[in-house]
Formats: structure tokens, C-alpha cells, sequence
């Protein structure tokens, strides 16, 4: 099916900070962008945010929900958790209730569960309050190309910690921490060390502010006027 639909594939929308991912599809490259509520920083309303329940200090997970995701998460975090995991706990964002349930039983798996937080789904101004809240961004797998938890997390001028990959290296620079994908142990480190260095932790948000400064949405849509017109034909 997949071969199928990529048979009648024209091109692929793709962000310009990005290497392309493949050679035998036309890219129609577009700046990157991430959407207005993580730019403007708009105070949440103090009901919303009480029933958030969330501690002071809290570092963040957004990403995949899957039994290895969560495994690969709690396993790089129990190597952080002992350090910084009571003052500054893992929050952990987009959790259905069964994907929270789940979450319970491997933080105790882990004996992390005393250090680690599952969040329900929220509305985008609430999610990007929950980001601009936060000490840092946990990340340590592959990364998504558009406006996934890292670029998101820059967006915010907020530390990042990430598994090194051939996009990750492309998007991030020396707007964050990175680490071999292999070495997990060595991700939880990193995120003590971001925790730890106020100095560091003060370099990566300068590095993130400027590498985040083009993602404007209005960048983003006149790019995708241009890439659609290219793609008609239409000048």
C-alpha cells in the first residue's frame, strides 16, 4: 500500500533546516515552524494549571507512548532520577489513561515511580504553558522532523537533552546536549549535567533562542505559498 501511494507521489513538504531524507522524491523545502502559543508565553489560567497538579521544577518528555519508547525513557531516567528526580521529576506529556496505567507499572519496574508523572492529552495554549514552565527537555531517541519536542523545546529557549541521529544533529547544533543513541546511561547524564551546570544550561538557551529566532509562522506560510505554487507550476 505504501509503495502504492508513493507511486503517485509528487513531492514532500519538508523543513529547509533539515538534510533530505531520501533522493528519488522531489522536496519542496519550507522553512520550519512552530506554532504561535510557544512564542507569545501566555500566562495559563490559574484553574487549568491547579488541576495540572505539577511540582515547581519538572523536566519533560514528549514523544512516542509506545512499550519500547516508555522503557527507553524510564531506563535513561533511572540513571538520572536518584541525582535530580525528587527536586525536578519526569513529566510526562500526551498519556491516555491506559498509556498512564502502563506508565505506573514500569516507573515501579524501573523504581523511578516516586520521580515520574503521566499528563492526560491538553489543548495546544495549555501544552505550550506545560513547555514554558519546564527546566528541560528530556529527548533521548530518534527526533521528529517538524514540530516535535525538541525543536518545540528550543522554541522555548529551554535545555535540551537528545540522542545524537543524522537529523537531530542537523536540527539542534550546539543548541543542545547530545548523546549517542546507544549509550542510555549517558543520556541520563547529560540530563543531570544540563540540571546541575547552571552555566551550560545558560549557553544551550542562548544557542536554542538563536537557533528557534526563524521558526515564525509567518515565515512558514509564505514558504508554503511558494512551495504550492512551485509545485502547480504557477508563478
Amino acid at each position: 500500500m505504501g509503495a502504492g501511494g508513493r507511486s503517485r507521489l509528487a513531492g514532500v513538504l519538508w523543513p529547509s533546516d533539515l538534510p533530505p531524507p531520501f533522493k528519488d522524491i522531489p522536496l519542496y523545502q519550507v522553512p520550519p515552524v512552530v506554532p504561535p502559543p510557544f512564542w507569545e508565553a501566555l500566562a495559563p489560567q490559574a484553574s487549568d494549571w491547579s488541576a495540572l497538579d505539577l511540582p515547581d521544577t519538572y523536566i519533560l518528555f514528549h514523544g512516542p507512548q509506545d512499550e519500547g519508547a516508555l522503557r527507553r525513557v524510564l531506563e535513561a531516567w533511572s540513571w538520572a532520577a536518584g541525582a535530580v528526580g525528587d527536586i525536578y521529576p519526569l513529566v510526562l506529556l500526551d498519556l491516555a489513561e491506559s498509556g498512564q496505567a502502563r506508565l505506573r507499572e514500569l516507573a515501579t519496574e524501573y523504581g523511578v515511580a516516586n520521580t515520574v508523572r503521566g499528563l492526560a492529552p491538553m489543548a495546544l495554549n495549555m501544552l505550550a504553558s506545560v513547555y514554558l514552565q519546564c527546566a528541560a527537555i528530556f529527548h533521548p531517541m530518534e527526533i521528529t522532523p517538524w514540530a516535535g519536542a525538541v525543536r518545540l523545546g528550543l522554541a522555548c529557549a529551554k535545555p535540551v537533552v537528545t540522542a545524537e541521529s543524522y537529523f537531530a544533529d542537523a536540527l539542534v547544533g550546539p543548541a543542545a546536549y547530545l548523546r549517542p543513541m546507544d549509550d542510555v546511561r549517558g543520556l541520563g547524564a547529560a540530563l543531570i549535567t544540563v540540571i546541575v551546570e547552571e552555566d551550560l544550561a545558560a549557553s544551550l538557551q542562548e544557542a536554542a533562542r538563536q537557533r528557534a529566532a526563524a521558526w515564525r509562522p509567518d515565515s512558514f506560510r509564505e514558504g508554503l505559498k511558494r512551495a504550492y505554487r512551485s509545485a502547480l507550476g504557477v508563478k
